[in-house]
Formats: C-alpha cells, structure tokens, sequence
C-alpha cells in the first residue's frame, strides 16, 4: 500500500511541475510579446526561460506518456492477435523504450556534469540544469516501465 501512496505522489509530481512550466511559460511568453511590440523594450531574458520551460514540458511529457502508455502505438494490430502474442508485443515495447531511455541516460549524464560550469547566456543558470530534462525524463520512464502494473481485465481470446 505504501509503494501505491510513493508512485501517486512521484505521479503528482510531476504532474504538477508539469503544469506549472506550462503556466509560467505562458506568462512569460506573454509577458515577452507585451514588452517588445507594445512598450518597445524587450525583456532579453523571457525568450530564453520559455525556450528552457518548453524543454522541460517536452521531456515531462514523454516520461507521462510512457506511463500512460499514450505514445503512438498500432492497436489495431495487436488486438487482432492472440493475448500470447500481445504480452510478447509488450515486453519487446518495454524493452526498446528500456533501450532508448538507456541511449539518452548515458550520455546525458556527462553533458550534465559538462554543463554545469557554464552558465546560459540570458538568466546566468548552469546549462546543466536545462541538460538534465533528457535525464530526468529517462530516469521516469525507466522507473514507469518497472512499476507494478495495474492488473488489465482479461480478453477473451477468441
């Protein structure tokens, strides 16, 4: 049961950091445009937040995309075939994005270490925070991949 209340709470999380980058991406955006085209004096700092914002949503998102099990997939296909076939269909789903997380986690971890000394050019915040998305997303969808799943009712195989 506690394993239950630490996955809603790493869910919510994320969730949460989610829609607050959407939010303030917004407002800043926003806040951006109104400053350039309406008070002529642009805020140098607005574009390069939204930029950062928007890697952090984009990599989020793919992580709860994998938890949600929202990415494209052919389920026309595989309902079609026998319930074996489709759990061997899973696992080698699992696996690939297991290996994909894997080729952005390796070397994502160094280009963090790297980007740590040196310093966005706007905000002065060590790159290596905007570099870390990459990882901090891998690391999600891996830890989704080996979360207990829900039991899905049974298909009736004819």
């Amino acid at each position: 049961m506690r394993g239950k209340a630490v996955w809603r709470g790493i869910d919510g999380l994320v969730d949460a950091v989610c829609i607050v980058a959407c939010a303030i991406l917004v407002v800043v955006s926003f806040a951006g445009v109104i400053f350039r085209y309406v008070l002529n004096d642009s805020l140098v700092w607005s574009e390069e937040l939204a930029r950062y914002l928007f890697i952090w949503i984009i990599f989020l998102g793919a992580a709860i995309g994998v938890r949600q099990g929202a990415h494209i997939a052919l389920d026309i296909f595989v309902a079609g075939l026998p319930v074996r076939i489709e759990r061997g269909l899973l696992w080698i789903e699992r696996v690939a994005i297991f290996v994909f997380a894997l080729m952005i986690l390796v070397p994502g971890r160094r280009l963090v270490e790297i980007g740590m000394s040196n310093l966005s050019p706007a905000l002065e915040i060590p790159m290596g925070l905007v570099y870390s998305a990459p990882v901090v997303s891998a690391l999600l969808m891996i830890s989704y991949l080996f979360r207990p799943q829900p039991e899905r009712p049974a298909r009736d195989p004819t």
